[in-house]
């Protein structure tokens, strides 16, 4: 099968390494792929090359010159199947198929918005009609796409975000740390959507309710967002960082390759986010075996499981927030060491790369032959320590995914 791959840019972050890592995989099966962009940065260039994938660059400084190059570009692969992640380039390659295309489409949404989409939203989501599947990487951004366009049902598949097992590994004994100290992670950029500030006021307010136990936190990551001004928003969140009086507890960090590592040195991942698709830390994190603090947003109360492998808060509330924070804190090490343990035995089971590529495999070779049959949702394996057992991976309404 030949695929050809589209994507703003081929950076480090979640969707876009997500789109690279499964061309990888695809590449691995003995698939012919392409990856088109055209954005900086190309960070996962060298990656993408070593891996035998070939690369592109899509030109054109307007909406529809991309949309002419993306089908100029499409016409000299001669893919057999097409597949596009994000709103922009799913738009791009939808344009590239009218009046009519001879290869299959595969459009893929990452996030899921809360509340009723907009109208322009939902134009974009009547786009989609023109493909022959549309991914996405929750169930609940499934529900909601059948939801605000009912025609599309039958089409949509979830397929979970692989992980590298290998790489993101516990790699020895589970760390539980002290129940005096608390040592948090978040790999997230520095993005209103993703909450900072609001993690930085319920440290703090954490601190005024329980002033015995010290709270750490290192943020790792990019500036993702820019105010009319120039300055970067991890220039805000500093702000407001020294104005609660955390600057050495609360330490905002560039993002780093290897944080697998600092992963596996942390008590555990706090995810703060107001909304999220499938958050790429959440689902490291497990496969590095921590336990995970999270905004119960979209599937992430799929992942984590209240108690079990972590703890649950609302993103609008401080006061929440820092009641799991101390929640958390409160548990002796046996406890946090069996919500460790859980989470590596759940990331096996939910993001294992081989079940994933079969998914992604079944709707391309669907898609490249044309057919517009209903993918079966994937269902784990028995064992797995949920109750109920929900799809975790991929598929269409089955009356057993949330909705």
């Amino acid at each position: 099968m030949r695929v050809f791959c589209l994507i703003d840019d081929i950076s480090a972050a979640g969707a876009q390494r997500q789109l690279c890592r499964t061309a990888v995989l695809l590449r691995q099966r003995g698939h012919q792929v392409t990856v088109g962009s055209y954005n900086e940065p190309r960070t996962l260039l060298p990656s993408l090359i070593a891996a035998g994938v070939t690369t592109a660059e899509v030109r054109g400084s307007s909406p529809l010159a991309r949309a002419l190059a993306v089908r100029r570009l499409i016409a000299s692969v001669r893919p057999g199947v097409v597949l596009a992640f994000l709103p922009a380039p799913s738009f791009y390659a939808e344009l590239a198929a009218l009046p009519a295309r001879r290869w299959g489409l595969v459009v893929s949404e990452r996030s899921t918005l809360p509340g009723t989409p907009k109208h322009r939203d939902r134009l974009k989501r009547l786009m989609h009609l023109l493909a022959d599947y549309v991914v996405t990487n929750s169930h609940a951004n499934r529900a909601q796409i059948e939801q605000t366009i009912p025609r599309l049902r039958g089409r949509i598949v979830t397929i979970y975000n692989s992980v590298d097992l290998l790489e993101f590994s516990p790699g020895g004994p589970a760390f539980v740390g002290t129940t005096t100290s608390l040592h948090l992670i978040v790999a997230s950029n520095y993005r209103p959507v993703k909450n900072p500030i609001g993690l930085a006021e319920a440290v703090s307010y954490a601190k005024q309710v329980d002033g015995a136990t010290e709270i750490y936190v290192d943020w790792y990551g990019d500036d993702a967002w820019r105010a009319e001004d120039g300055s970067t928003y991890r220039t805000w969140v500093q702000r407001a960082v020294d104005r609660l009086g955390l600057s050495d507890r609360f330490r905002l960090r560039s993002s780093i390759p290897n944080i697998g590592f600092e992963m596996r040195a942390a008590d555990a991942l706090v995810m703060p986010s107001f909304y999220e698709g499938l958050p790429n830390s959440v689902c490291e994190a497990m496969a590095c075996g921590r336990p995970v603090l999270a905004s119960a947003v979209s599937d992430v109360p799929i992942l984590v499981r209240q108690g079990l492998n972590g703890l649950l808060f609302d993103p609008h509330s401080k006061e929440d927030i820092a009641r799991a924070l101390l929640e958390f804190a409160s548990l002796p090490p046996a406890s946090r060491a069996s919500m460790a343990s859980a989470s590596r035995y759940m990331a096996e089971r939910m993001f294992d790369s081989d079940r994933i590529a079969d998914a992604w495999e079944t709707v391309l070779l669907a898609a490249s032959s044309r057919q517009r049959s209903p993918v079966d949702h994937w269902i784990p394996p028995n064992g797995l320590p949920l109750d109920p057992e929900p799809p975790l991976v991929a598929g269409r309404s089955s009356g057993q995914a949330p909705s």
